[in-house]
């Protein structure tokens, strides 16, 4: 196994931070490691500026892990559905300074399009009867509703 076949995907929610190893030849997660949890006073909207020390950490954790892995390959993705935007530009600043790590914010269309696309791909999804078949994705923010019809994404 080769180090430039694997990909790292680091995933920031209000609830915490997740990492994991991708083998890109067969889709296969080789390692998967979680932050702590950084819930703060149940306000998950303060999480963010509350938790940077927290958050940093983990991130440096991470990038220890992608190291030892021989990953160069990896992206750092934040959920931004519960901060405006003035807040998300400031914790990717000081991300950065931190870890020089670059966040890609996403938000509530964005989160509901990858994991429809992730189901999508999922060689179970094509095992499906072809019926009408729903997808319940509960986020941070929002609840979605998404319909397929013979396998084919019809609305949400």
């Amino acid at each position: 196994m080769t180090a430039n076949k694997l990909c790292g995907i680091i995933y920031m929610s209000p609830l915490q931070i997740n990492l994991k190893i991708i083998d890109l030849d067969d889709n296969t997660v080789l390692e998967e490691a979680s932050s702590a949890l950084l819930v703060h006073n149940n306000q998950q909207n303060l999480v963010y500026e509350h938790e940077l020390a927290k958050i940093t950490t983990s991130l440096k954790g991470f990038l220890a892990l992608l190291k030892a892995y021989g990953v160069d390959d990896y992206h750092f993705y934040a959920n931004q559905q519960l901060i405006p935007a003035h807040i998300a530009h400031y914790l990717s600043d000081q991300i950065y300074v931190r870890t020089k790590l670059k966040t890609t914010w996403l938000n509530t269309s964005q989160l509901n399009y990858y994991k429809t696309i992730a189901v999508m791909s999922n060689p179970g999804f094509k095992k499906l009867p072809n019926k009408t078949t729903y997808l319940m994705n509960i986020g941070a923010a929002t609840v979605t509703l998404s319909k397929f019809k013979k396998n084919d994404f019809q609305t949400a």
